[in-house]
């Protein structure tokens, strides 16, 4: 019997028709899964100050003393504040992809918009107010956070994977219950409970 034709090939064929249909929610659930362990990661070393941020100048530190904020970079209003840049942070929805950026309807304590404030921290820049000029450093905390998250979203992404390969290779149909236990597997590589 030719190789199309046989009960192996129409059952794996049948099988996988169904990937695009039980890949496409994994993969989605994985990665606001990734993008939510990558937000959690950034706020706790925000709070530890060990990514490795320029430090504030002395005179900065002493500036803020003054007026009664944190010092710790990037938590001004403390870690408490709505409008401080450690809550102004979250995980959104661009496209079909999850990311951790800035909040679009928050405001920095500053009065300036969530994404202004975070473009100003990420990239530097150079502000001349009319008394004096500010030079804010580059300070990409979500950028260095990623790096290092990214050895562990690949090993989960990659379980995940092998799971799902696994049972395709011996399930004709996979459910959704084992396609929630692929993706708990995989939020266990990242370190964190599944809310499944």
């Amino acid at each position: 019997m030719p190789l199309t034709k046989s009960k192996e090939w129409l059952a794996l064929k049948k099988t996988l028709h169904q990937a695009p249909r039980v890949v496409g929610p994994t993969f989605t659930a994985l990665e606001k899964a990734s993008a939510e362990a990558t937000l959690k990661s950034l706020k706790n070393h925000l709070k530890r100050q060990d990514l490795g941020l320029k430090r504030l100048k002395p005179a900065t530190i002493e500036a803020k003393e003054r007026a009664g904020l944190d010092t710790r970079i990037l938590m001004a209003t403390g870690e408490d504040s709505s409008r401080s840049m450690i809550n102004l942070i979250e995980v959104k929805k661009r496209g079909k992809n999850f990311v951790v950026g800035p909040s679009k309807a928050k405001k920095h304590h500053s009065g300036l918009s969530a994404e202004a404030i975070w473009e100003i921290h990420t990239a530097g820049a150079v502000i001349d107010n009319g008394v004096s000029v500010i030079r804010i450093h580059k300070r990409d905390a979500v950028g260095k956070t990623v790096k290092l998250m990214s050895a562990r979203i690949k090993k989960a992404s990659e379980k995940v994977v092998r799971s799902f390969l696994q049972g395709l290779l011996v399930k004709k149909k996979i459910t959704a219950t084992e396609r929630r236990a692929m993706v708990k597997a995989g939020l266990k590589e990242l370190g964190r409970k599944s809310r499944l």
